[in-house]
């Protein structure tokens, strides 16, 4: 009988305090059990009866129900009165203990608990119940075999009497020529037919003529012979014909049919005719079949019965478990050779009736015979537990016990015993062997040459997530390395051979396939022939350092890149200011529909090349915004209506967000389109053929670790608006260079490299960071925004002021470059203005000085030789605390210069500027008080 599990054990925890259901939870679930906990007695009762645990450690002291009377509505459940129950309680009152055994328990676990001996007491009554158990589904069985014969014997019963009485009808209703009715004529050789022949064989009357011929072609080839043989016998004798046989019918299928014939002789005496009738037996056959059948599986279920009999009794007489037979006063009547082998005794001394439980068992034992036979008393069963026995010479064993009433009527008691003395010594090697190596948090483990898992420390269960009853004697390489990385240990192993160790980093995966490095240390170790044996293997986890040098360096080079990109963005956006102003300048002047023209792509061609300088500002030093605060659902929706009636039918579009949550941020709407439009683009530019384009959105905590692994993430709330495609994947070897400006992967023409730099760019500007995630099949960028609860107002400069000429206002130029301020100088002056220019900060700070009473405004450029901007607009503000001040910049933005200057300037203007800018912000500057 195989008695090996095939389903984890469910154990069911019953305790009010959830430090202990925590700490018990994970003991047994690391002991590979399947657990649940329940924190009082009523949800017990509840959970006991739809989870049918295979056992209850139940606690004594609860609120409510108490662990008494949750034991006793247990017991009173038929449902739940069969699962084994432990007490787990501080009492020692022996009254406690035989309540709790009265009512159905089967231990008691005293606290506090030593968690080697719950699991091994769990482990008994679990071998225990499911020896029980298999038992009682074998005895179940045999009655069910057992009630199925008798079944089988009173329907072959039933068929018969049923037979019977339907030959008796059949001799009475064959006088109305129910059957086929035949008449051969001998000297002919013809044969007539009567009856029902058309019902039975399908056959018309003239379809059957052909005398005997005819009726051979009929029969079944294999009964031809048969038939022929027992018609001539029967012409021979002059008795009646009585044969069966099998014969075809229209149809093609053959029924089997009894022949009754009676010869009728002449006046010579010899026979002339024979007249009979054929009978269809085709049911009764069945019938017949089906009896041998059923005889059949009579004797299978017999043989069935002897072989499981067998198999129990070879259980007996085995030799890996003691067998005992005693009465209740403690007297051992029978038991099998190997519990006597067990104890030192031979079967002499048992047949004399010397061998006793009592003289057996220690002193320091006794109580737990005494509950156990009560237990036996009360239940019908005892609880098996550990104990010692004392050997023949004075030694001791220790064992697990359990007894069984063979019936409640009567004083024979069934028992086990089991030698556990080879469990015993092999925890306690195991626990020493634990102590020196679990103690240390690095991953210890050792392999043979074939690479087969020989040890596995507590250490490597923390680190990879495999425990080690999952690893030990498998391939590391299968579990532990992917393919790609494979090829780096052929050259370790070349190594080790060669020096005896090795040291370096290592790429390998854990349970749950997340990639990790680690500082590995290989020591080669030899048995006592100075052979190889093993290779003992020390790693340690370095993939966060790893991570965070790796964003480091990336760091590092995105800001020398964006050191480079602003600096060239500075000049050409001085080189574009002049281009712009002087394009409207001169739509004004030339108005012939030519030059027209040719200004407007001009203007155009400007443009272009300003957004482009722009977007090279924004990855290097974000982005200037509107801000305002912004609801994700909205964003998103706006985002999927453009893509559904842009994109091409071949990209599914799937929107997944929570409709319960409302997340606001804070941010300028125009340049987060553009953000989630770049991405989606790039999405639908990586399936050329079609696929599936998601977005979604969902809230994350980012804690202090995973911002020490993000050098952009900060502590908070944040919303991730996942845009994930099923596309064919960005390279490994280039995914460290998809945000750097100008780098594209594109054909030439297509791309100009700017997107996902800008991208990056604009979510930093918004306190936000960006994640890829990219691999054979699909890609997905994750953009992290920090979620706020402020509503913010808008930005009172964007309101659409009436543009108005100057009225002879004096204004102050400051720029270094001399066609910007030529330019500047023309469009204010053609625009009723006055103008006074300076090329540096020390010439504007002598002009203000000279004419402080008649400059109504200074437009002034941030960066400079000599005195920059923000230099020169300290030292007016200390001459003039309420002058009036627009800062012009091609570097900045708008809020990073406010951050530097407070409220010493009025507002800002981004180069390249227009005309129109620049008359718009004069205007609100002058009118602002």
């Amino acid at each position: 009988m195989d008695f090996n599990k095939i389903y984890k054990d469910i154990i069911l925890i019953v305790d009010d305090n959830p430090n202990n259901l925590k700490v018990l939870f994970d003991f047994l679930e690391d002991s590979n059990f399947k657990v649940i906990v329940a924190e009082n007695g009523e949800s017990a009762v509840e959970m006991a009866e739809y989870a049918f645990p295979d056992i209850i450690l139940l606690d004594v002291l609860m609120p409510g129900i108490d662990g008494f009377e949750t034991c006793q509505r247990l017991k009173a459940n038929p449902a739940t009165q069969d699962i084994p129950v432990i007490f787990m309680t501080a009492l020692i009152d022996k009254v406690d203990k035989v309540k709790g055994l009265n009512l159905g328990a089967v231990d008691y676990i005293a606290k506090p608990l030593e968690y080697d001996e719950v699991l091994a007491r769990v482990n008994i009554h679990l071998r225990l119940r499911n020896l029980t158990k298999k038992l009682t589904e074998q005895n179940e069985r045999l009655e069910v075999e057992i009630f199925e014969r008798k079944r089988v014997e009173e329907e072959l019963r039933r068929h018969s009497a049923a037979l019977a009485e339907w030959n008796n009808r059949y001799q009475a209703l064959i006088q109305a020529s129910g059957q086929i009715l035949y008449d051969w004529n001998l000297h002919t050789n013809d044969i007539k037919y009567g009856g029902n022949v058309e019902e039975i064989l399908g056959y018309s009357m003239a379809e059957m003529s052909g005398g005997l011929n005819r009726c051979l072609e009929l029969i079944h080839p294999e009964d031809r012979s048969l038939f022929n043989q027992k018609t001539k016998r029967a012409l021979s004798t002059k008795e009646r014909l009585h044969l069966e046989f099998r014969v075809c019918r229209k149809d093609g299928t053959y029924i089997t049919v009894e022949d009754n014939g009676y010869f009728f002789l002449d006046c010579t005496g010899k026979v002339a005719r024979m007249a009979g009738f054929i009978i269809d037996v085709s049911e009764r056959q069945a019938a017949l079949d089906e009896r041998k059948q059923a005889q059949a599986e009579k004797e299978q279920t017999f043989i069935a019965l002897q072989q499981s009999e067998a198999r129990f009794r070879r259980l007996v007489e085995s030799n890996i478990i003691g067998i005992t037979l005693t009465d209740l006063r403690g007297n051992i009547t029978e038991a099998n050779d190997a519990f006597l082998h067990m104890l030192g005794y031979d079967r002499e001394t048992l047949l004399s009736g010397k061998l006793r439980w009592q003289n057996m068992t220690p002193p320091e034992y006794h109580s737990l015979d005494e509950r156990a036979l009560a237990e036996l008393i009360c239940a019908g069963v005892s609880t098996p537990f550990e104990k010692e026995y004392i050997r023949k010479d004075g030694s001791r064993v220790p064992v697990v016990v359990g007894r069984a009433l063979v019936e409640k009527s009567q004083q024979t008691t069934v028992g086990f015993v089991l030698d556990i003395s080879d469990r015993k010594q092999a925890e306690q090697k195991i626990r020493e062997q634990a102590a020196l190596l679990n103690i240390t948090t690095d991953a210890i483990l050792v392999q043979d040459l074939d690479n087969q898992i020989q040890f596995w420390n507590k250490g490597a269960e923390h680190l990879y997530q495999w425990m080690s009853e999952e690893v030990l004697n498998k391939n590391a390489n299968q579990f532990l390395y992917k393919k790609r990385n494979l090829a780096q240990l052929k050259n370790i192993q070349k190594i080790l051979a060669e020096d005896g160790s090795w040291e370096g980093e290592l790429h390998q995966v854990t349970k749950q396939g997340k990639e990790i490095i680690v500082a590995s240390r290989w020591t080669l170790v030899r048995d006592n022939e100075a052979q190889p044996k093993s290779i003992l293997i020390v790693n340690s986890d370095i993939t966060e350092k790893k991570q965070l040098e790796a964003q480091f360096l990336r760091a590092q080079r995105m800001e020398s890149l964006g050191t480079l990109a602003s600096g060239i963005a500075h000049d050409l956006n001085n080189t574009l200011t002049p281009m712009m102003m002087t394009v409207q300048l001169l739509e004004a002047k030339l108005s012939d529909e030519k030059s027209q023209q040719w200004l407007t792509i001009l203007e155009t061609n400007v443009k272009r090349a300003a957004d482009l300088v722009k977007q090279v500002l924004l990855f290097s030093r974000g982005a200037e915004g509107n801000f305002k605060t912004l609801q994700v659902r909205v964003l998103i929706s706006e985002i999927e209506k453009i893509l559904k009636q842009t994109f091409s039918r071949a990209i599914e579009i799937r929107i997944d967000i929570p409709k319960q949550n409302q997340w606001n941020i804070s941010g300028d709407a125009t340049q987060l389109h553009q953000v989630l439009m770049n991405l989606c683009i790039n999405a639908r530019d990586a399936m050329p053929d079609g696929g599936v384009l998601k977005i979604s959105a969902n809230t994350f905590w980012v804690d202090n670790n995973y911002a020490r692994m993000n050098l952009d993430a900060k502590v908070g709330s944040y919303v991730m608006i996942s845009i994930c495609d099923t596309g064919t994947g960005i390279p490994r070897e280039i995914i460290d260079r998809i945000f750097e400006p100008f780098f594209t992967t594109k054909e030439v023409g297509k791309g100009t490299g700017l997107g996902l730099s800008t991208v990056l760019g604009i979510v930093k500007s918004h306190g936000g960071f960006v994640n890829v995630v990219s691999e054979v099949g699909g890609t997905e960028f994750q953009v992290c925004l920090p979620i706020t609860e402020t509503i913010e107002t808008a930005n009172l400069l964007a309101a659409n002021h009436k543009l108005l000429a100057g009225n002879g206002e004096l204004i102050l130029v400051v720029d270094d470059e001399d066609s910007i301020r030529e330019i500047t100088k023309t469009c204010l002056e053609n625009n009723a203005y006055k103008v006074l220019l300076a090329c540096d900060g020390i010439e504007a700070i002598a002009l203000y000085t000279k004419h402080q009473q008649e400059i109504s405004v200074v437009l002034i450029d941030m960066m400079m030789p000599s005195m920059d901007g923000p230099t020169t607009i300290n030292v007016l503000k200390k001459i003039n605390p309420n002058i009036k001040v627009i800062g012009v910049s091609g570097l900045a933005s708008n809020h990073e210069m406010i951050k530097i200057l407070g409220n010493n300037v009025k507002t800002f203007l981004s180069k390249p500027y227009t005309s129109n800018d620049l008359l718009r912000n004069l205007q609100l500057v002058i009118n602002t008080k």
